[in-house]
């Protein structure tokens, strides 16, 4: 549901849905995930990585969890390019000049190297959603390499991480360094949130393996507390990722009505398919906005407002292409899903356990 709910803040359409606060606060579904992967790869890493071959098989697993979608969704958006090249030569308009501005070739060249939230270019580019798997991927490696040579003291090497990412996003704006997700801010909240999912798995583990359970009223209360950052953001850069890593922590347990709920078959089929969503969206967005831009050009009739706002048609009409285009996301992200990105999960997944790495 979290990622639908960034499908939703990126389609500027003025409807209904356009002004509800929990969309409008839809990007605060990032920080989340970026906590609940720190929290997902202790579960499943913390107490391996023991070598440089474990390091190096568990960096090809990631890689073939984020790298092959991020490829085939980055030639999606080269190949709108190459059609709105096209379209300039018979005098259509969609946009920015092709192959410029945040689509240039030098931000192309960083985003095949995963690098387009690292160097600080400041704008968003070609599948802007993007920049969020390049700073997991290279946080991966972060992740890695100090558990590699922590040893035993995993844990303190860990809670050190998540207060010195930390303390810089509250550190900096005191001294007037205000960073923007694609000037250094962006790779500084993944670390902060990925280690902070780190600490909050291993207190999990800790209460439960000393047999304490929170009694299920506790998801109740931890609900409302999980809507904050979402329904008034902005909020500062650490207290979004505070109250997931909470929520996180409380339905680790399983004890109660909401993860149980949690447990119906649609909510795990999105679960199963969010990565797909979250990385097609983009594409789907683009091509509508493309066509809207040409249809306006060739008929004059204006069907985008102020800051590329789609507005058209009677009352409803734009709530209806909100709905009909989370369908054809949702469609897109499932076939994306099982051809795409599974199949190339898997194959990395068999290069890596045919080395002699004990990841199991």
């Amino acid at each position: 549901m979290a990622a639908l709910l960034v499908v939703m803040v990126h389609l500027t359409a003025a409807g209904y849905f356009y002004d509800i606060p929990l969309i409008r606060g839809g990007g605060q579904a990032v920080p989340l995930f970026f906590v609940l992967s720190g929290f997902v790869i202790a579960h499943a890493y913390g107490h391996r990585l023991e070598s440089t071959e474990q390091v190096r098989a568990f960096m090809i697993r990631r890689f073939g969890r984020l790298y092959p979608l991020h490829l085939i969704t980055l030639l999606g958006v080269v190949a709108l390019e190459v059609v709105k090249l096209i379209l300039t030569r018979t005098g259509d308009t969609s946009g920015q000049a092709p192959f410029t501005g945040t689509n240039s070739l030098e931000t192309l060249v960083a985003n095949v190297f995963l690098l387009h939230a690292i160097i600080p270019f400041g704008v968003y580019s070609w599948n802007g959603p993007s920049w969020s798997i390049s700073t997991e991927f290279w946080t991966y490696l972060v992740f890695a390499i100090l558990i590699l040579l922590s040893g035993r003291f995993r844990t303190r090497a860990v809670t050190l991480a998540a207060t010195f990412f930390g303390g810089l996003l509250v550190v900096l704006p005191l001294f007037g360094i205000h960073l923007k997700n694609m000037t250094g801010q962006g790779i500084l909240v993944c670390l902060f949130c990925f280690f902070l999912g780190e600490i909050t798995y291993r207190l999990f583990r800790r209460f439960k393996d000393k047999g304490f359970i929170p009694a299920g009223g506790w998801e109740w209360l931890v609900v409302p507390l999980a809507v904050i950052p979402f329904w008034f953001e902005p909020l500062p850069a650490i207290a979004g990722p505070l109250v997931f890593a909470a929520v996180i922590f409380v339905f680790a347990f399983e004890n109660g009505p909401g993860s149980k709920g949690l447990q119906i078959p649609a909510l795990q089929f999105l679960g199963k398919i969010s990565y797909s969503i979250y990385m097609i969206h983009f594409l789907v967005l683009a091509v509508i906005n493309g066509v809207l831009r040409v249809a306006e050009g060739r008929t004059g009739i204006n069907l985008l407002g102020p800051n590329d706002m789609i507005a058209f048609g009677p009352p409803g009409t734009m709530d209806l292409l909100a709905l009909v285009y989370v369908a054809i996301v949702i469609g897109l992200g499932w076939f994306s899903y099982t051809f795409i990105e599974a199949p190339a999960r898997d194959f990395f997944n068999k290069v890596a356990d045919r080395k002699i790495y004990p990841l199991g």
